[in-house]
């Protein structure tokens, strides 16, 4: 019987050192388990701030080529914009960029850097134009009948606007959109455009991803350095290369022609009265900057008389809230005026493109988005960074 027992005994003790070896090994197991998740979850985190400075690096440059493309009237692709290292806001991680290409196409790369962990973004930035059909930061109004199309027919045609809010575009009946209808990001299109059941629309209906820029206008320095004088009215006398002045008016039935290829800054506001007419006669054409305000009153007109809206080409700055066109004849024409009111009167042909804080047709005619004025090189004043494409490494 004692003989038993020691076996018994020696049977216990290793069953007991089994039992510790085996909750050993487990533990160490967690233990490595729980290095490892930490390890793991330490690594995902230097990811994403990478990440997240990579991507504010590419947003900075492209921020940067912006600026570039509005205060550069000649675009110098020797100066691009570069930074390296720049710490994050509020983070430990750092993000460096560069961008390379020429006007037909500029690379960014940047590169975030979290310890010792990196990610890098790219994007290729292309020349866009900011006329493509009818665009708008706040409401737009269409009245019924208006026939809206583009030139050549079947081109990309758009009405667009930044506004999300309820009724930021009005389409009344019998209206035909030939072409994509867009809102600002995260907006529902059931509330933010209101259309009769007679309304259609040929192309989509979407939020835009981001909202559309719209830099403000910059009147270049052949205008903005000569001396300012008191626009006077001569009557068979054309105006003629670069002119600055502090106001223009047209009394009633005044005709003032321009010739040649004609500039014109008006640091105050534009009027022209009952009848009055500024005339771009065949082979001229006219760039007006206005700093104030545009107003033609009943019966006077806009006469472009080379049938091409790029022709006649309207920037309005800052302080130019309020253009109200009524003209009595068809009217070719392109218009940029990111803080103006564009309300249009007429009742018969607008060709050309308009981009405003807000637009209104008065009256129900045909307005024609003519593509040409999509054509825009690196030095025009309508031309943006569109970013065409974006990868990750």
């Amino acid at each position: 019987m004692k003989k038993i027992r020691r076996k018994q005994k020696g049977t216990i003790l290793v069953l007991v050192v089994t039992i510790m070896v085996v909750l050993l090994i487990t533990g160490l197991g967690l233990l490595r388990l729980g290095y490892s998740s930490r390890i793991l979850a330490a690594r995902s985190a230097f990811e994403i701030k990478a990440i997240e400075a990579a991507d504010a690096g590419f947003v900075q440059a492209k921020l940067l080529m912006d600026k570039k493309l509005r205060d550069e009237l000649v675009w110098n692709s020797s100066d691009m914009p570069s930074a390296s290292n720049v710490l994050l806001a509020n983070s430990d991680a750092t993000y460096s960029y560069d961008v390379t290409g020429n006007a037909f196409g500029f690379t960014v790369t940047s590169t975030g850097t979290a310890s010792n962990t990196t990610r890098t973004v790219n994007g290729l930035l292309k020349i866009k134009s900011l006329w493509t059909g009818l665009s708008v930061q706040n409401t737009l109004d269409i009245k019924s009948g208006t026939i809206l199309m583009s030139d050549p027919e079947g081109e990309y045609f758009a009405i667009r606007t930044n506004s999300i809010a309820d009724a930021s575009i009005v389409l009344k009946s019998d209206t035909t959109i030939p072409g994509d209808l867009i809102i600002g990001p995260d907006g529902e299109i059931d509330d933010a455009v209101t259309m009769k059941e007679t309304t259609e629309i040929e192309g989509m209906m979407f939020a835009a991803a981001e909202e559309l820029y719209y830099p403000p206008v910059t009147v270049p320095n052949n205008l903005t350095d000569i001396d300012e004088t008191s626009y006077t009215f001569v009557p068979g006398t054309p105006l003629t290369g670069n002119n600055k002045f502090g106001s223009m008016s047209l009394a009633v039935g005044e005709i003032q022609e321009v010739n040649g290829n004609c500039e014109i800054y008006v640091t105050g506001g534009v009027i022209l009265d009952n009848s009055a007419e500024l005339v771009i006669p065949a082979g001229s054409s006219l760039v007006l900057y206005l700093g104030g305000n545009f107003e033609g009153k009943n019966g006077s007109e806009l006469q472009n008389d080379t049938g091409a809206a790029a022709n006649l080409k309207i920037f309005g700055l800052d302080t130019c809230t309020s253009i109200d066109i009524k003209n009595s004849g068809d009217l070719y024409a392109a218009i940029y005026a990111p803080s103006a009111d564009l309300v249009l009167h007429n009742g018969g042909i607008v060709e050309g493109s308009f981009v405003g804080d807000n637009f209104e047709m008065k009256n129900a005619g045909t307005f024609i988005y003519d593509t040409d004025l999509g054509d825009v090189g690196i030095d025009d004043l309508a031309a943006s960074f569109s970013v065409f494409r974006w990868w990750e490494e």
